[in-house]
């Protein structure tokens, strides 16, 4: 009894690393996908408004997330 407990308990821990990996490299990406957008608008070849626009976010919220990354100097 004792076996299929165990089993059942790695069972659940190698599904939760996976689903974890998933979530993890999905945030790596959307992380990577902001920080290029906030980049481009810094240099000056992507308008703010469309960074907002590819981020889903205000512009308010993108230029403040933008100046916590990438600081007004």
């Amino acid at each position: 009894m004792s076996e299929i407990i165990e089993k059942i308990r790695n069972e659940g821990k190698a599904e939760g690393l996976l689903e974890g990996r998933r979530e993890g490299r999905q945030e790596g990406k959307l992380e990577g996908k902001l920080e290029t957008l906030y980049s481009l608008v810094k240099q000056g070849l992507l308008p703010l408004t469309e960074g907002a626009l590819q981020a889903n976010m205000s512009e308010e919220s993108f230029q403040n997330n933008m100046n916590k990354i990438f600081p007004i100097q």
